[in-house]
């Protein structure tokens, strides 16, 4: 079955990286392709569809533009994303400054089974689909990908937390995985090439670096060494900015 071969993966990771592992961590919920992008519109994607309409608070006040001009077609997308608990609360807190009662209504029902399935500190979300190679993505690629956001959330390996302009560390520390996990580390270069969305294109410009970072690691012991100090020399720069 393609989620317990996910989660073996998974497991490899954290035993070649040294990092803690529960296969307790690893779920998901499915949402509608709609529902996805709401969710990216009311977080803080910094997706420059989104970035446009403004940060946080000030993409609740042009939301109802949003969901008329560009919601529709960007609801044509599918993919995944991590949902925390801390996410969560958050935008439970924004419903009231939503002012437009239909939307606060399709987004509070969201919300409100999200919390109902959501078990734990945190979940993937994946989009439903009818279409079968895009499940056969979803599942193989996409889940994969949000797994190990997750196995990396649980051992306190976050870029975005230092300062959230760092997402792309993140992005690219993740994809690194998959193409270490997939052995195809060596073919990074040609997927920078081969991605035309420039927001997708930094996931790869960034394995790179971590492929660096990783080159002369030898143990787990060592690599996850190497992680917590990168992480320690980016946090002391972000303070200096």
């Amino acid at each position: 079955m393609e989620i317990n071969k996910i989660k073996s993966q998974i497991k490899k990771i954290a035993k070649d990286f040294n990092l803690s592992y529960n296969s307790k961590w690893f779920n998901f919920i499915w949402i509608t392709k709609r529902d996805e992008i709401i969710l990216q519109y009311i977080g803080n994607c910094l997706d420059p569809v989104y970035k446009k309409y403004g940060n946080r608070i000030e993409r609740i006040r042009n939301i109802n533009k949003f969901f008329k001009n560009d919601l529709k077609k960007l609801s044509k997308r599918y993919g995944g994303e991590v949902y925390s608990l801390e996410s969560l609360k958050y935008q439970i807190k924004l419903l009231p400054l939503i002012k437009n009662k239909k939307i606060r209504a399709e987004i509070s029902k969201l919300l409100r089974k999200i919390n109902k399935e959501i078990g734990g500190n945190s979940t993937a979300l994946i989009t439903k689909t009818k279409n079968k190679n895009e499940l056969k993505i979803l599942l193989k690629s996409i889940l994969r990908h949000e797994w190990i956001h997750i196995l990396l959330f649980h051992n306190s390996l976050e870029f975005g937390k230092i300062n959230n302009k760092l997402w792309m560390y993140d992005e690219g520390l993740c994809t690194y995985l998959e193409a270490y996990i997939d052995k195809t580390t060596n073919q990074l270069e040609a997927k920078v090439k081969a991605r035309k969305y420039p927001y997708e294109k930094k996931y790869f410009v960034y394995a790179i670096k971590f492929r660096e970072l990783f080159k002369d690691g030898k143990t787990p012991k060592d690599k996850k060494m190497r992680i917590n100090y990168f992480i320690k020399k980016l946090s002391i720069q972000s303070i200096r900015i």
